[in-house]
């Protein structure tokens, strides 16, 4: 039998085809290792030529009809739950191994002990008391380890870190966005290029705005002009944001949420990676547009009020709770 010394312990050439079969699965896996509650598109793509195959990641190097990429598999929360299942037999259970999961609004699914207090715990019905997800979450490392090293990422965010339980919360590190700065670019003397497209297309701007009022834009030198103006402004808006950037602060705390350790870190946000349809930031609109679809009243149908100081009827149209205890204790009292 074949053995290699590596300095720490004597491993069989059986050992290494295994770990080294692992970590090249990984490696070729061809679909999206991404596991998410909303859509986010990859970009990545594979060099072979009946070789070693390359996989490519560079962003900056896609065109904006790039037919390669793919979506983030859809996350079915049964194979996170290592208790009940909300799905009885469900066929995915198991079928994670390795990735990188993301959740958002997380602290609306798990909800605080706050919010849970009145939950029973009944191993009958799935639920965030029964299903076990914090415990699985602790130990699912363990899943994904070839050769001590984890290939596991868990990402979520959340509009409150304390609405998320503590019990899984303190697992994580909180990073907290904070504003960012303007747009810089990378191109050296950019800002050159940039004042002097800036400040022409600036001052056709506002001629081209008193033109569209005065004379419907039906000259020939404003047509010819506006040529111009438009082939400027697609250049100055591609060479932003291909070479863009954001300089990002975020704020590090534990997920214990002891404010004594807070660390600042710098997140460059390339325009070209992030922005090109990556995900939508308004992806949990459906629900909204199939409410307005069933609606039959639109803006122009929604009562105004007549004057400063609203009528008794107008408050009552509110349907407030304060509003109505007011109503109540005042009409009481009188």
């Amino acid at each position: 039998m074949y053995v290699y010394d590596d300095g720490l312990c004597l491993r069989t050439i059986w050992e290494v085809v295994e770990n080294y079969a692992q970590e090249y699965f990984i490696f070729w896996n061809q679909s999206s290792l991404l596991f998410s509650n909303f859509p986010i598109r990859d970009d990545f793509t594979f060099l072979d030529v009946g070789n070693l195959p390359l996989c490519d990641t560079d962003f900056f190097a896609r065109e904006p009809f790039f037919k390669g990429g793919q979506y983030s598999h859809i996350l079915d929360f049964d194979m996170l739950r290592l208790g009940v299942k909300m799905q009885e037999d469900n066929p995915h259970v198991g079928g994670f191994e390795f990735g990188v999961i993301l959740i958002s609004e997380i602290d609306k699914e798990r909800k605080n002990d706050l919010r849970l207090r009145e939950l029973k715990l009944d191993m009958s019905s799935c639920n965030p008391k029964s299903d076990l997800m914090n415990e699985k979450l602790k130990m699912m490392g363990q899943d994904a380890t070839v050769e001590n090293y984890c290939f596991l990422r868990f990402l979520s965010d959340a509009q409150r870190p304390s609405s998320w339980g503590a019990d899984a919360r303190e697992l994580a590190v909180v990073l907290h966005i904070q504003k960012h700065a303007e747009m810089l670019n990378a191109l050296p003397l950019y800002w050159i290029e940039d004042g002097i497209i800036g400040g022409l297309l600036s001052k056709w701007s506002s001629f081209w705005e008193n033109s569209r009022f005065k004379w419907g834009n039906d000259r020939l030198i404003t047509y010819l002009v506006n040529g111009i103006a438009a082939r400027l402004y697609g250049y100055r808006l591609r060479r932003r944001n291909l070479y863009g950037f954001y300089r990002q602060p975020l704020v590090c705390e534990s997920g214990t949420l002891e404010k004594e350790e807070l660390t600042e870190n710098v997140y460059f946000v390339a325009c070209k990676k992030i922005f090109p349809k990556r995900f939508a930031t308004d992806y949990f609109k459906f629900f909204s547009e199939r409410q307005a679809l069933r609606c039959g009243v639109g803006i122009n149908d929604i009562p105004t009020y007549s004057d400063v100081y609203p009528r008794l009827s107008e408050i009552s149209e509110q349907n407030s709770y304060f509003m109505k205890e007011i109503m109540n204790f005042y009409g009481k009292k009188e």
